[in-house]
């Protein structure tokens, strides 16, 4: 929908490239309270011309496997700990403390994780924008 709007308003010129719309479209998850990025913003970075940066692609790489690290390796290994208090139907001051920082890290490390996986996609497909990109 905002795509649509930003041409109806008169904000942004209809693009010839059926894969740039797509890939504006997709690229972002549409809210129920509005896109996160305006195709009047992201749209010139899609059609701006990239080349392929093997430091940058290792570096979303790199990214990637830390979000991975993060959420596997440490937010998933906290679920035990977080079921402490709800464990043989007693409740226990300690296990409820235990429990309730436990779940707060591994929110905290699951966010983070998906958060630094997302960055290193974004990395690994664009490139830096220059400072005058073509205008629409």
């Amino acid at each position: 929908m905002s795509y649509t709007i930003d041409i109806y308003r008169g904000n942004l010129q209809p693009t010839k490239s059926f894969i740039s719309y797509a890939t504006y479209v997709s690229f972002f998850p549409q809210l129920v309270a509005g896109p996160i990025e305006r195709a009047t913003n992201l749209l010139p970075q899609i059609l701006f011309p990239r080349k392929f940066k093997y430091i940058q692609f290792i570096q979303g790489l790199r990214l990637i496997a830390w979000g991975m690290f993060k959420k596997v390796v440490i937010a998933d290994s906290l679920d035990e700990h977080t079921a402490l208090a709800f464990d043989e139907g007693s409740v226990r001051f300690y296990r409820t403390w235990i429990s309730a920082l436990s779940f707060t890290l591994q929110l905290y490390f699951d966010f983070s994780g998906y958060m630094d996986m997302a960055l290193g996609i974004s990395k690994m497909f664009i490139s830096p924008l220059e400072l005058n990109p073509p205008p629409i």
